[in-house]
Formats: C-alpha cells, sequence, structure tokens
C-alpha cells in the first residue's frame, strides 16, 4: 500500500498519468466534436477570433481542438499521453484539417514546446488536476501566451464525480499510485493570483462528467449557496478566464 503521505517523482507520476490515459484514448475519442452551447461558450472565453493561434494543453483526442479548428482556429494540442495524439491526429485528417489548421504533439504542460509569445490564446480543459506541478504548468503558460491573450481554464470541483470516486485510493488493498494532485478550485483561484495571472471571469458547471454519475446539485442550488469556496465545492468542474499583462 502507497504511503499516502509521500508523492512520487515528478516523472514516475507523469509516466504513470500517461500510461493510465493511453488506456482511456479510444474511448475518449467516442465522445466525438463539441458543438452548439459547449462550444460557442468555448470560444467566447478565448476572447479572439477565428484565425488566432490557440494552444490546447491536454489535448486529449484532439476533439476539442478539432471543433475549434473546423471554426477557423488554428491549433496546437500537446498531452503527456502518446495514444491520446495517435487519435488526436486521426481525428484531424477525418475531418479534413490540415497540420496548419490542427497539429499534435506529445508534451508536457510544465514544459511547453513552443517559444515564448506563442499563442493568442490557451484553452485547458481538466488537465492541471493531474500535474504535478500546477503552478509549474501556469508559468509556462504565462511564458507561451501574447501579452493580454486569455487562459480558459476548466478544473475539477470538489464535488465533482471524479473526485468523488478519489476515496478509493485509501482503501487497504489499493496499491495504485494516485495520480491526481487534489487541487481545489479556491486554491487555482490564490495559485492564479499569485503568479501574476488575472482573473477576469469564473464559472460553475454541473451534470455529468460523461464517465460518471450525474452531480445532485444544479445551477440553481449553486446560486443559492452564500460562501463562492462553497459554489466552488458542489460544482463538477469550475472555470477560470485568466490574462497575463
Amino acid at each position: 500500500m502507497p504511503d499516502e503521505g509521500l508523492r512520487p517523482p515528478p516523472g514516475a507520476w507523469k509516466a504513470e498519468t500517461a500510461r493510465r490515459f493511453d488506456d482511456l484514448a479510444p474511448r475518449w475519442r467516442e465522445f466525438g466534436l463539441p458543438e452548439g452551447a459547449a462550444l460557442a461558450e468555448t470560444v467566447a472565453w478565448l476572447g479572439c477570433a477565428p484565425g488566432a493561434l490557440v494552444l490546447d494543453a491536454g489535448c486529449g483526442t484532439g476533439n476539442w481542438s478539432a471543433a475549434l479548428a473546423r471554426q477557423g482556429y488554428r491549433v496546437r494540442g500537446i498531452d503527456l499521453a502518446p495514444a491520446m495524439i495517435a487519435q488526436a491526429r486521426e481525428v484531424a485528417w477525418e475531418h479534413g484539417l490540415d497540420a496548419d489548421a490542427a497539429s499534435f504533439q506529445t508534451g508536457d504542460a510544465e514544459k511547453v514546446p513552443f517559444p515564448d509569445a506563442t499563442f493568442d490564446a490557451i484553452l485547458c480543459r481538466n488537465a492541471l488536476d493531474f500535474t504535478p506541478r500546477p503552478g509549474a504548468a501556469l508559468v509556462e503558460f504565462a511564458r507561451v501566451i501574447k501579452p493580454g491573450g486569455r487562459l480558459a481554464l476548466s478544473m475539477l470541483g470538489a464535488h465533482s464525480p471524479v473526485k468523488r470516486e478519489w476515496w478509493r485510493r485509501f482503501l487497504p488493498d489499493n496499491d495504485e499510485q494516485h495520480n491526481g494532485n487534489d487541487i481545489l478550485p479556491w486554491e487555482m483561484e490564490a495559485l492564479l493570483t499569485e503568479l501574476g495571472w488575472t482573473i477576469v471571469a469564473q464559472e460553475p458547471h454541473v451534470g455529468s462528467g460523461r464517465m460518471n454519475p450525474v452531480n445532485s446539485y444544479d445551477l440553481a442550488a449553486l446560486a443559492g449557496l452564500p460562501d463562492p469556496a462553497l459554489r466552488q465545492t458542489v460544482a463538477s468542474s469550475w472555470t477560470f478566464i485568466a490574462t497575463r499583462g
């Protein structure tokens, strides 16, 4: 049984994360490209026009990257999991997207493989929950984004269907490495501010996590909670929109 007081070295953590997400790649691809209100919301978060260069950090099977590219954006996706990247390239090919519209490579959010001030915007959906050092990733995002560009960062809420199952890591017969960093939305909010990001908006999300049970709360219940930390606690996920000067 692992010692829960110790974290594995970052290299071992990332290797295990890549292995686990490799196994999920075929299933994630089946979710298909987002569309409708969900896609329109994400486009609004990015705050830039078609033709802009967008980093999809933790792109998975490229579903969001391809959807944005079909809207006219130029997207570069990175992910730790090689199987995710292989699927993402196939998704782009299936939708007739050339390498300028959408390209993908294995990469680490803590060491983004692009030069300074490359991107007009960055999309990062539920990836920093599985990063050993999310603060290091935020510093890298600040390096590769252009001044004034927007980061649309979504993360798991404390009451998310995913995190509600993480208690299983304490079972006496569970010897799997826990590869979540357990960061909470209010901690991410403080971290962004400490590292020089300006949060311009934040939004809760509830409902199904696709692969998980439906959240027992809805947006009306969230709105009735007086404490912002409580709203962050019961949300399935939480999105921060932030900029750098």
